[in-house]
């Protein structure tokens, strides 16, 4: 016998057809469906992001970690959403928290000043059936599929 959560289940799938470069990252979602959202944390190991995207809901905390061995900044300077936020300094095995109290429903993208070929993205979003998705940039076609409990 399945849960009766199991029952309410239902999938949305389908493809994502690009006409130029597709982006680095993106986040499906849909609203009102799923349960609790883990925590969000970014991670930065062999001077990358890790995940390259996140996902945050409105006004929770965001963990920043460094598990590199070399020092990390994490900043945001978004003109598209006017997020602005600067962690500072952080040593090898440092972590750090920010807020995320900036606009529902947008993507944030996040770098660091010591190593700018770094890039990451925070999505704010107030689901928690979402699946986070990095683009290969040379392919321009994409299956998705996002498992969604009402």
């Amino acid at each position: 016998m399945l849960p009766a959560s199991a029952l309410l289940a239902d999938t949305i799938s389908g493809k994502l057809e690009f006409t130029k470069k597709p982006p680095h990252a993106g986040v499906l979602y849909a609203v009102n469906g799923g349960n609790e959202m883990p925590a969000a944390t970014v991670d930065q190991l062999n001077q990358q992001f890790t995940p390259m995207l996140i996902v945050s809901k409105p006004g929770e905390a965001i963990t920043f970690k460094n598990s590199d061995d070399v020092d990390h900044n994490i900043y945001a300077n978004d003109r598209k959403t006017n997020v602005k936020f600067d962690v500072g300094l952080m040593p090898p095995g440092d972590s750090r928290s920010q807020t995320n109290d900036w606009p529902t429903d947008s993507l944030t993208r996040i770098s660091c000043k010591i190593h700018p070929k770094m890039r990451g993205y925070i999505a704010n979003i107030s689901a928690s059936a979402f699946r986070e998705f990095e683009f290969d940039r040379k392919k321009k076609s994409f299956d998705i599929e996002l498992l969604v409990v009402p």
